[in-house]
């Protein structure tokens, strides 16, 4: 025998406001996952940011900075070699190097007269002493006479 066929009842026509709902409600479904692939996006792409910025971090790392100054003397060096000197160049060359000699000079004697200064002041306190600088140099000269002296004998 054969089975009677069970039709299915038609869904009945939802009224005018429910199907309005339903509409809203798809919208909101889509719109809650855009926003959380967007959410999803951007964390990614923080991620990414963050990795390249420590990918730099690390290449700055790596510059030295005592290279370059030992160049820079260096080149300073060869300008100066190789400066054209303009016109009364070479006559303030000169002129400053006599300057450098005469400022030796005028030290030197500085160096001199300090000595001779504190030469006499020794010779002052050892005349307040007593003791006069020539008198204590012929005694000496006595003293090694007597030795010559003896050994003569």
């Amino acid at each position: 025998m054969m089975k009677k066929k069970i039709k299915k009842k038609k869904k009945p026509r939802l009224n005018y406001d429910e199907e309005e709902e339903t509409k809203i409600k798809k919208k909101k479904r889509r719109r809650r996952r855009r926003r959380r692939l967007r959410r999803r996006n951007k964390d990614l792409e923080e991620e990414k940011k963050k990795k390249k910025k420590k990918k730099k971090k690390k290449k700055k790392k790596k510059k030295k900075k005592k290279k370059k100054e030992y160049k820079k003397k260096q080149r300073f060096r060869y300008r100066r070699r190789n400066k054209d000197l303009g016109v009364g160049e070479e006559t303030k060359i000169k002129e400053k190097k006599k300057k450098k000699k005469k400022k030796k000079k005028k030290k030197k004697k500085k160096k001199k007269k300090k000595k001779k200064k504190k030469k006499k002041q020794r010779l002052r306190r050892r005349r307040i002493q007593g003791k006069d600088g020539n008198e204590t140099k012929i005694k000496k000269k006595m003293k090694k006479n007597k030795i010559k002296k003896k050994k003569t004998k």
